[in-house]
């Protein structure tokens, strides 16, 4: 909790970020160093882009000539990941802003994987700046020299409590709150459109305001989603115009989320197995056909409700590709 709160007090003052100072360090190491640098990133952020159900059973190796190598012990796991293949590469190259990856390649266990100490290290990294970052902050405060009416002002605010002890640190917890405002002010920091608290430059809101009206957005196109489940992004802008694809992409994953979590695995026939499907493909009701419904069902089969005992059926019963899918059309 206490890096968190040294990470956003780092940010409301308008300095810059470990996230903004480490690309920047590892650019001036040279083209080498930066792709091995984003490698190790992609590895360590695996989860994030497999997701976390998929990370906890199917784990990065390491990258070779521009191959993820992967390995699983679950078969299903494996053969689900295999499917994601484009979407993992697409979002890992999205991430790194190049291709840092063209395929992923499940397969044996490397004796030492590439991940190895990798957290400690970038953890060790992100440590040390934030010392850094935490050291200059206070310096800077420090320097700031108030205004006699501003001190009076700490001393009436401190005045108002009995004790003598409470008052001389509430006035000097006072005084350091004007002196941090005064620094926000000097760096263009002005008033929060809803509340008055100061925020960045480019901003229009501070955070916990921003925050709210992100809620609110999100809300507002959830429920636009449930009433109609297809819709893409033309249709919700219709109803919520703020809206942006990236948040549309995010409501409709946490949507389909948490309707899957009450559909039974066996489910094909319910109104909200279909709903499912078509928040799932943006497919409207007449698109729907058995061999969609069935196809996308199983492809979220590992968030849909399993029974006790269930046997999950292979994917050629399922979806007729490969040879065994020629076997059963011939």
């Amino acid at each position: 909790m206490a890096k968190k709160r040294v990470l956003r007090r780092y940010s409301e003052l308008g300095l810059e970020t470990p996230k903004t100072i480490i690309p920047r360090w590892v650019a001036s190491k040279g083209p080498a160093f930066q792709r091995k640098f984003m490698e190790h990133m992609v590895l360590w952020l695996w989860p994030q882009f497999a997701g976390e159900a998929v990370a906890r059973q199917v784990k990065a190796m390491g990258i070779r000539n521009k191959t993820l190598h992967l390995f699983g012990e679950n078969s299903s796991m494996n053969n689900q990941v295999q499917m994601m293949g484009e979407i993992i590469v697409k979002r890992i190259n999205d991430y790194a802003q190049y291709p840092v990856i063209h395929r992923i390649y499940v397969g044996r266990r490397w004796e030492h994987p590439d991940t190895e100490g990798m957290e400690e290290i970038h953890r060790k990294l992100v440590a040390d700046e934030i010392k850094k970052a935490k050291e200059h902050i206070g310096h800077q405060i420090q320097r700031e020299n108030l205004s006699e009416a501003k001190i009076r002002q700490a001393e009436a605010m401190a005045k108002k409590v009995e004790d003598e002890d409470l008052q001389k640190v509430i006035q000097r917890v006072y005084q350091h709150h004007l002196q941090a405002n005064q620094l926000k002010e000097k760096k263009g920091w002005h008033p929060c459109l809803d509340c008055g608290t100061l925020c960045e430059r480019d901003a229009v809101y501070c955070q916990r305001c921003a925050m709210k009206h992100e809620a609110e957005l999100r809300h507002a196109i959830a429920r636009v989603l449930r009433e109609i489940p297809w819709a893409r992004y033309p249709q919700v802008h219709e109803y919520v115009p703020n809206c942006t694809p990236a948040i549309i992409a995010k409501v409709r994953e946490e949507l389909v989320l948490e309707l899957a979590r009450i559909i039974d695995v066996r489910d094909r026939t319910s109104l909200e197995a279909k709903t499912l499907v078509m928040l799932y493909c943006c497919i409207p009701p007449e698109q729907l056909t058995e061999e969609l419904i069935n196809r996308t069902l199983y492809r979220l089969r590992f968030n849909l409700v399993i029974p006790k005992d269930y046997k999950m059926p292979k994917r050629y019963d399922i979806i007729n590709w490969g040879h065994k899918g020629k076997e059963k059309k011939d």
